[in-house]
């Protein structure tokens, strides 16, 4: 299990080098490596999966009682992403404000506070927030600390994505902090 912790600022571009991809073959590649990867992720034994998501939540709450961010935005599982339950437990119940993304129906997410982990099944059955549940100011998001599921990362805290660019969209917005969770064999 890995925390891939980033803080705010741009991330530095590539150079164009003679041996530079084609942009057809670099989506190629991300495709084909989406694939295998997500592949891999249903297949996981359950109990590796439940001690792997064990260790990650450990590994989170002895950050955030490092980090006490006022603010986490998380992730509800697809089922195959690192399973963040016990930590969005702990974020409530320490009083912090805890938020998660929801579908809005044109194709875009926004993040809204959830106050419950009582989450119904929404778009593409993965659990969200509520339709009560409200929209989170900029403020609020201004203090928040992201944990965010990706398909892949490199050693650089780069993300591969499923290719719809939700969290990148998410992510794009004056990020104070992000954590980016995966299993080792997504590396």
């Amino acid at each position: 299990m890995r925390l891939c912790v980033r803080t705010a600022g741009p991330r530095p571009r590539r150079k164009a080098t003679e041996n530079a991809m084609t942009e057809a073959e670099v989506q190629i590649r991300k495709r084909s490596t989406r694939r295998a990867m997500l592949s891999m992720r249903r297949r996981l034994d359950p109990s590796w999966k439940r001690d792997a998501d064990r260790r990650i939540n450990q590994q989170l709450m002895d950050y955030l009682r490092h980090d006490d961010p006022p603010v986490v935005v998380a992730y509800a599982t697809d089922g195959t992403e690192p399973d963040l339950t016990r930590t969005m437990r702990q974020v409530l119940s320490d009083g912090r404000t805890l938020c998660l993304p929801r579908f809005r129906g044109d194709g875009e997410f926004e993040i809204v506070i959830a106050d419950t982990l009582e989450l119904p099944e929404s778009h593409w059955n993965i659990p969200e927030a509520g339709a009560g549940a409200l929209r989170a100011s900029p403020e609020l998001m201004s203090k928040a600390l992201w944990l965010f599921p990706g398909v892949a990362f490199d050693a650089k805290c780069n993300r591969l994505g499923r290719g719809k660019g939700i969290y990148d969209r998410l992510l794009s917005g004056g990020v104070r902090k992000s954590i980016g969770i995966y299993y080792d064999l997504q590396k």
